[in-house]
């Protein structure tokens, strides 16, 4: 097989798991009925940081999906979304404990995930890639050098700063 017949489906699985990740977080996670456990267990996480506990049922649902294309005969593209989806659990565990992340991109992502925390909760959705809030024109630019230390232009580093953030936890 050559290289690109594995290189494409995995490829193509890790895009379809940012899909998903950037889908979850806009349209479940900050649903304006906030009704589900899933929207209620993520304002709890923007209201306090912390990081969220590894749920039995996330990871069962992206081995569901995986399991999907592995049966529908694409294996690699399941490789390819859990791989995915693995990176983001790691990522966004990072993002949240490591204060003074090395790295060009690791310091891009805390500030990118940190302007969506404490800036503006209506943009930057994406937790590792801003592919899909540019596509979908929710992608702000965070402040340079913003996460470094926990901190963004406007929030200051605390969980309920000011502006669309507040805004969105009480719901309007």
């Amino acid at each position: 097989m050559p290289v690109t017949g594995v290189v494409v489906p995995v490829a193509v699985g890790a895009a379809l798991w940012t899909l998903a990740e950037y889908l979850l977080h806009r349209f479940d996670m900050h649903s304006r009925a906030g009704r589900g456990e899933t929207a209620r267990a993520h304002r709890a996480h923007h209201r306090t940081l912390e990081v969220p506990a590894l749920t039995l049922g996330t990871w069962v649902g992206a081995g569901l999906v995986a399991l999907a294309f592995a049966a529908g005969g694409e294996p690699l593209v399941a490789v390819g979304w859990m791989v995915a989806y693995v990176g983001y659990e790691l990522t966004h565990r990072l993002i949240h404990v490591d204060g003074r992340p090395a790295g060009p991109y690791r310091r891009w992502v805390r500030a990118h995930h940190l302007h969506h925390h404490l800036v503006d909760a209506r943009s930057n959705y994406g937790v590792t890639s801003p592919a899909w809030d540019v596509v979908f024109r929710t992608y702000r630019r965070p402040r340079a050098g913003a996460g470094a230390a926990g901190e963004t232009e406007a929030g200051k580093g605390e969980a309920g700063g000011p502006g669309a953030h507040a805004r969105w936890r009480r719901g309007r």
